[in-house]
């Protein structure tokens, strides 16, 4: 087409747009009342632009006589059974194979549709859909030609999806952002199968993606609720290999799609630049709404022309800016999917997905330079759990010293205390970052991502920590405290003790018994004693613990509230549970406040009064804190997170001593799912199994109760510090559930 004439046609087109649906073909009629075929190629464009064209939607009006006309024919080997939906230009029917029962959706034009052209995009979708193998996209088993009251009626049988959209889905499931992005993954997955197959769809739009739990695929099996896409409608697919492009290729400046989803370059209308790369920014577009619950950029107006200008004039919204909690890395990868700009956009649906990917299992991404401090930081983020609370105790004990240091300025406290916290600050700083910190590092580029080698790594770190501190007490005491909090995290509890103990004695040496420092590490002595199972020393320890911070911090400062909970559960596994009752309840009541620095006690002591609750045949009680505790713990720490699991391992259990064995089944699969992206015999996969053992005996699975016990028992063996103990009560489970 001549360029002067397509600016022609597409001013009218867009000026069309403007006016209200049933004056536009009049419209058009008008101003292009001297060429036929101009009229024609507008009336096309204004067809292939309404957003309402989806096959599978609702429709806003059902034309009856269609479907008298057609239900109860046989459509090649499908007999038609009911109208499904109405879109635009066509309907979509249930049918049943007349043979092997098998149910399908049919697809027919409506009859006051049928055009060379839209017989072509049927054809087309029937073509490119036959040439596609995915289970994430809806499949084309036959087609052909069907007798009705209006004609021939050209028909294509596909796969029966019967779901709901992906916005739908996220909304109903209350889905987080790491579920979200699995279903993303799906999603890139299927697109970049078709573009593998030159097969561009240039209308990804939610309205073209279902969601089916997995069971509702697999023939009503039960066992398997994997949430699965399916992708719909290629009927303006663009196939991009030579031996198709002659038949079904685009005309240049033909507008398709769907305006808040097309690309920059398909808002222009320049199909000629329009390559896998506007899937990728409508993909964006897609996870960025999924998301963050809103489009990067709104359609306030309903002109294209407008709507278009919007998008080449102005940079996208900032998903941190929505939400928070979007920050960082996740912004970064759709910013770059959502690129102006063609060629700053990833290249492909693969280098999209698999930034995506390496953000899910917490590793650099490519959109962002990978610089050292960014790489220790996902690195730690990535083994947050393998390596405990290491990260959380650098930054708080990084940030305590920045505070403590300001208010020492501030307040013109003591020159000696503001060296001691100086020096201190320093000590821990230069260890982490010099010794520790490179180590991992260097693991990781190796590849060295077991918790036993991430133990030996510290032991190489701290294996000189008497000379390079020599003269410097204070400050080995604070490093050796730290060190102990790793290997507490790593839970190599006598590791632990061995650098508490240190720790204590250095400390009391230089500042006394009752120092708040020293009290700090008589607390974490007693937990690693509790690791160990060693209670009656462990309550020693927490009982001196707790009288010192009475004194020196306050009944209600978090740290004293801790060390009642400490105290309240060593009490407990002696058999002392009135005595832990009551300083539960206590430091609840202390604890009462809506402070922020206290959420961790409060769910940790209410969590372990569920559990008493429990050894006193309170079983509802227990269940009602325990839920509250998971709820808590999931709004607060999202399921990328141990605390999260214990909660939910400990109301799952919970769950199934009142009997709900579906519920809890459901839970710790959930939990199982999130550990196992780590490792499947991950430490902390441990007490899930053996619940979800128990769990699955009850509900008459015991091939999968054994299966879980022998998980359980190989991840005990693997322990950076196994339990005998804990390795016999495994194993007699597994005798009593193999009888």
């Amino acid at each position: 087409m001549e360029p002067e004439r397509w600016r022609s046609i597409k001013s009218v087109f867009m000026a069309a747009l403007d006016r209200p649906p049933h004056e536009r073909a009049e419209y058009v009629q008008n101003a292009l009342a001297d060429s036929a075929d101009d009229q024609a190629e507008a009336l096309r464009l204004l067809e292939s632009s309404d957003e309402n064209s989806a096959f599978l939607e609702s429709p806003l009006r059902q034309p009856r006589h269609f479907d008298s006309g057609v239900i109860g024919k046989t459509a090649g080997e499908y007999q038609i059974l009911r109208l499904i939906g109405m879109g635009g230009m066509g309907a979509v029917f249930e049918a049943e194979h007349v043979h092997l029962k098998q149910r399908v959706a049919v697809k027919l034009l409506r009859p006051e549709m049928v055009s060379a052209t839209t017989l072509q995009r049927l054809s087309r979708e029937s073509a490119i859909l036959s040439r596609l193998r995915h289970p994430a996209i809806a499949q084309v088993y036959s087609a052909g030609s069907l007798e009705t009251d209006y004609g021939q009626q050209p028909w294509f049988a596909m796969e029966y999806v019967e779901g709901v959209t992906l916005a739908e889905f996220a909304r109903q499931r209350s889905l987080g952002t790491a579920e979200k992005i699995d279903l993303m993954l799906q999603l890139c997955n299927a697109v970049e199968h078709a573009h593998d197959r030159g097969v561009i769809h240039r209308d990804l739009k939610p309205a073209n993606i279902l969601v089916v739990s997995q069971n509702e695929v697999s023939s009503g099996q039960q066992e398997d609720k994997t949430p699965q896409i399916k992708v719909l409608d290629f009927g303006v697919a663009r196939v991009v290999d030579d031996a198709w492009q002659g038949s079904i290729a685009t005309m240049n400046g033909e507008l398709v799609g769907t305006p808040g989803y097309m690309s920059p370059e398909q808002l222009l209308g320049n199909s000629q630049y329009v390559d896998a790369r506007a899937d990728v920014y409508a993909l964006g577009v897609i996870g960025f709404e999924l998301l963050s619950g809103q489009l990067p950029y709104e359609r306030s107006t309903k002109s294209i022309v407008e709507f278009a200008r919007l998008v080449e004039q102005h940079e996208p919204k900032r998903m941190g800016c929505i939400n928070a909690a979007l920050r960082g890395d996740l912004e970064i990868i759709f910013r770059k999917a959502l690129e102006r700009d063609v060629e700053r956009r990833y290249s492909s649906v693969a280098a999209f997905a698999s930034d995506l990917q390496r953000f899910a299992t917490h590793q650099p991404i490519s959109a962002r330079p990978a610089s050292h401090l960014y790489r220790a930081r996902k690195f730690l983020r990535r083994h947050r759990v393998m390596v405990g609370g290491v990260v959380a105790t650098v930054l708080a004990l990084l940030a305590g010293i920045i505070l403590v240091a300001r208010e020492a300025q501030r307040a013109n406290v003591a020159a000696r205390e503001a060296a001691y916290e100086s020096a201190k600050a320093t000590a821990i700083n230069n260890f982490i970052t010099n010794d520790f910190l490179m180590k991992v590092l260097v693991a990781e580029a190796r590849g060295d991502e077991s918790t036993r080698l991430a133990i030996e790594h510290v032991d190489r770190a701290v294996s000189n920590l008497e000379q390079q501190f020599v003269g410097q007490p204070l400050a080995e005491a604070a490093v050796r405290n730290e060190v102990g909090t790793i290997y507490y995290n790593l839970r190599a509890y006598d590791k632990a003790e061995r650098e508490f103990v240190a720790a204590r004695q250095l400390w009391e040496s230089q500042l006394g018994p009752d120092h708040a420092d020293t009290l700090k590490t008589v607390n974490n002595l007693g937990q690693a004693l509790s690791g160990q199972e060693r209670h009656d020393e462990a309550l020693l320890s927490f009982r001196i613990a707790l009288s010192g911070r009475h004194k020196v911090l306050g009944s209600d400062h978090p740290a004293t509230i801790a060390t009642m909970n400490n105290l309240a559960m060593s009490l407990f596994s002696v058999g002392h549970v009135d005595e832990a009752e009551s300083m539960l309840r206590e430091g609840l009541r202390l604890a009462a406040a809506e402070r922020p620095e206290i959420r961790k006690e409060r769910m940790a002591l209410l969590s372990n009064l569920g559990a008493v609750l429990i050894r006193k045949n309170q079983i509802e009680q227990a269940a009602e804190m325990h839920e509250a505790v998971y709820r808590d713990a999931l709004a607060t720490y999202g399921w990328d997170h141990v605390l999260t699991w214990q909660a939910a391992t400990r109301y799952a259990q919970t769950l199934h001593r009142c009997r709900k064995d579906v519920e809890a089944e459901k839970l710790l699969t959930q939990v199982l799912s999130n550990v196992e992206r780590i490792g499947e015999s991950h430490v902390e996969s441990i007490t899930p199994r053996r619940v979800l053992a128990r769990v699955l005996q009850r509900l008459q699975k015991p091939r999968e109760a054994i299966r879980q016990l022998e998980l359980a028992l190989h991840a005990a063996k693997q322990a950076p510090s196994p339990s005998p103990d804990l390795v016999s009560k495994i194993d007699q489970e597994l005798e009593a559930f193999r009888k």
